[in-house]
C-alpha cells in the first residue's frame, strides 16, 4: 500500500532551529511531559493523514495512513495477530477445505455494526462484492482498491465487469454462515481477507453519495463521533469490542494541515502517540532537550521499501541497456548514507528480510561507472549524449533528484525529476501514466506476494508501470498454486531476481519504524505492517 504520508514532513534543519530559537518550549515541553498536562479521560491524541481524509470507504482506500483510520472504524471476517498470522475477527471460526479453494466462516455474535445491529452472512457478501464492483468507484470518481485481494473469489470477474451485483463464489448458509469459493488454491486468501477492502459494512446503509462515509455505521472498535475531512476526526468507542471495553475510549486524530510536522506536534505536547516518525529526526527526539524523556520508542523493522521503478513500455526505458545503466551507475548505499542514515536498512533484495520468518538476501549489483558507461553503448543510442530526457515522477521527488544529480554528472544522463501532488500522483499510478516513478510501498499483508504480485504481475491492478515479463508471470503463477512452502520460497526468490536483471526497480531502503508514545500509554500494536488497531492500547 501506498504511503501518504510525505517522508519530508519536517527538514532537520527546521527542526534544529526550532529548537535553537525558542529554547523555553523544549523546557516547558520537558515540564508538560513529566507533570503531565494530560489525564486519561482526554483521551489519545495523534496525527494523521497530512492531505486530510478522503474516505474511509474500505473499498476506495489508496494510501498506509488512510488504512491505518479505516482499520479503527471497520474490520472484516479476518484480521491479524501481534505476529502477522490471520486470525478470525468478526468471525468465530473459519474452517478450510483440503485444496484450499473452500471457506467456510461462522460469524461472532458480538460482532456488531456500531448502531448495535448484528452483523450479518450477508453484510459479508454484498461488502465483498460491492468492493469490486465498478459503480463503487464510479460514485466517487476514484478507482477500486481491493481487486487484487478479491478477484480470486468465483464469479468475481463478472462483477469487476460490471456484469453482476453478487459473487457466484460467496454462499450465504444462515444469518451467522457463509461460504466462500476461489477459482483455485491460495495460500494467501486468509491474509487478504485481513486487508482494508475486505472490511464489512452495512449492507443497508445508503453509500451512493461522495460523502456517506462521514456517517458510516462500521463494524470495528470505534465509531466516528465527528469529523472534518480537512482537519479533524474523533473516533469513540462506546461498547465492548469483542467482548471487552476498548482501554482508550476516545481518539482524537489531527488531520491535513493540522497533523503537518508531527514531530513538533509531539514535542510541543499536541499528540501522544507519533506512529512513524521521519527517521532523519529520530535522534533528534531522543535528545533530551526535546522535552521527551520517558517516552516509549518501540523500533521495528518494517515490510515496506522504497524505490524506482522502470515500465520499459516508452523511449528511452523500453532499452533495458539504459535501465541497467542507472542501476549501476546509482550508488544506493552511498544516497542512503547521505539523504536517509542509518535510521533505515538497505535493501538486500526486494523482499524485506523477515517476511515469512525468512531470509530473503540476494545480491543486488554494485554501483560501477565503466560497467554502466558499457551498457550506454551497447544500447541503440550509443552513447549518453544521444539518450532522450528520461522523466521520473513522484509525490516525494528528493531520491530521483539524487538520481538526477548523481547520473547526469557520472554519466551525462539527461533525467528531470517530476514532482506531482499525492492526490494526482495516485491517480496517473491507477492510470498507469508514469512509466517511470519513484514511490514507498507497504505490504499490505506478510507474504512476498504483496510485492512482486500486486506490483510487477502483468494483469495486476496494482502494476503501475504497466512493466510485462512472461518469465516473472510463470514463475509467480507457479508459487500461487505450490502446497510446498519451501518449494513457492524459492519461486519468489526466483522472481525477485527476474526483476533485478531486467532492471525493472531499483530497491532505494527498508524502512524502520519509530514510534513514540507518551507516559501512561502501553501495549502499542507496533507490527512490520505499521500500527494497528487501537483497541488494544492501554
Amino acid at each position: 500500500m501506498k504511503n501518504g504520508t510525505p517522508p519530508y514532513r519536517l527538514n532537520r534543519r527546521a527542526f534544529l532551529a526550532g529548537l535553537a530559537t525558542v529554547p523555553a518550549m523544549a523546557a516547558s515541553t520537558a515540564a508538560h511531559a513529566q507533570e503531565g498536562t494530560w489525564k486519561p479521560g482526554d483521551g489519545l491524541r495523534l496525527a494523521g493523514p497530512t492531505q486530510g481524509l478522503e474516505t474511509l470507504d474500505p473499498a476506495l482506500a489508496r494510501d498506509m495512513s488512510t488504512n491505518f483510520v479505516i482499520r479503527q472504524v471497520s474490520r472484516g471476517l479476518m484480521g491479524y495477530d501481534e505476529e502477522l498470522l490471520p486470525v478470525p475477527e468478526l468471525a468465530d471460526t473459519v474452517d478450510v477445505s483440503d485444496d484450499q479453494t473452500t471457506y467456510t466462516f461462522t460469524l461472532r455474535e458480538d460482532a456488531l455494526f456500531h448502531d448495535g445491529r448484528r452483523v450479518e452472512a450477508e453484510d459479508a457478501a454484498w461488502s465483498l462484492a460491492r468492493a469490486l464492483h465498478p459503480a463503487t468507484a464510479a460514485a466517487a470518481g476514484t478507482a477500486l482498491s481491493g481487486t487484487t485481494f478479491l478477484s480470486d473469489i468465483g464469479g468475481a470477474d463478472v462483477v469487476m465487469a460490471g456484469n453482476a451485483e453478487t459473487l457466484a463464489g460467496i454462499e450465504v448458509i444462515d444469518a451467522r454462515s457463509l461460504r466462500i469459493t476461489l477459482e483455485g488454491p491460495s495460500t494467501t486468501f486468509l491474509m487478504r481477507l485481513a486487508s482494508i477492502p475486505a472490511s464489512i459494512l452495512d449492507r443497508h446503509q445508503d453509500t451512493s453519495t461522495q460523502d456517506w462515509w462521514t456517517a458510516i455505521n462500521g463494524s470495528g472498535p470505534y465509531r466516528v463521533a465527528a469529523v472534518d475531512p480537512a482537519t479533524s476526526l474523533e473516533l469513540t468507542a462506546d461498547g465492548p469490542w469483542r467482548g471487552s471495553d476498548a482501554p482508550v475510549r476516545n481518539v482524537h486524530i489531527r488531520l491535513g494541515m493540522n497533523a503537518s510536522a508531527p514531530e513538533n506536534l509531539l514535542q510541543s505536547g499536541q499528540i501522544d502517540l507519533l506512529d512513524d516518525a521521519h527517521p532523519a529526526l529520530v535522534p533528534l527526539l531522543q535528545d533530551p532537550a526535546t522535552g521527551l524523556e520517558g517516552y516509549e520508542v518501540v523500533e521495528m523493522p518494517q515490510f515496506a521499501m522504497s524505490y524506482v521503478a522502470f515500465g520499459g513500455n516508452e523511449e528511452p526505458l523500453d532499452d533495458i541497456h539504459v535501465r541497467r545503466a542507472i542501476q549501476l551507475g546509482f550508488d544506493v548505499p552511498a544516497y542512503v548514507e547521505a539523504a536517509v542514515g542509518e535510521t533505515v536498512m538497505l535493501p538486500e533484495g526486494i523482499i524485506p528480510q523477515g517476511v515469512l520468518g525468512r531470509a530473503w538476501r540476494m545480491d543486488l549489483p554494485a554501483a560501477d561507472l565503466d560497467a554502466a558507461r558499457r551498457e550506454l553503448a551497447s544500447s541503440r543510442y550509443g552513447d549518453a549524449a544521444n539518450v532522450p530526457v528520461i522523466r521520473i515522477h513522484a509525490a516525494d521527488i528528493s531520491p530521483v533528484e539524487a538520481m538526477r544529480d548523481v547520473l547526469g554528472a557520472s554519466l551525462g544522463l539527461r533525467i528531470e525529476a517530476v514532482q506531482v501532488n499525492w492526490t494526482d500522483f495516485l491517480d496517473g499510478l491507477s492510470a498507469r501514466v508514469w512509466d517511470a516513478h519513484s514511490l514507498f510501498w507497504g505490504m499490505d499483508y506478510p507474504d512476498p506476494e504483496a510485492l512482486l504480485r500486486m506490483l510487477w504481475e502483468s494483469n495486476s491492478s496494482d502494476n503501475y508501470t504497466g512493466y510485462r515479463n512472461d518469465d516473472f508471470d510463470a514463475v509467480l503463477a507457479a508459487s500461487r498454486n505450490e502446497p510446498d512452502d519451501i518449494v513457492r520460497q524459492d519461486l519468489y526468490m526466483e522472481a525477485q531476481r527476474i526483476l533485478i536483471d531486467d532492471a525493472a526497480v531499483i530497491p532505494l531502503y527498508v524502512p524502520r519504524r519509530y514510534t513514540f508514545a507518551r507516559p501512561g500509554f502501553s501495549h502499542i500494536p507496533v507490527t512490520s505492517m505499521g500500527l494497528l488497531g487501537l483497541e488494544t492500547v492501554r
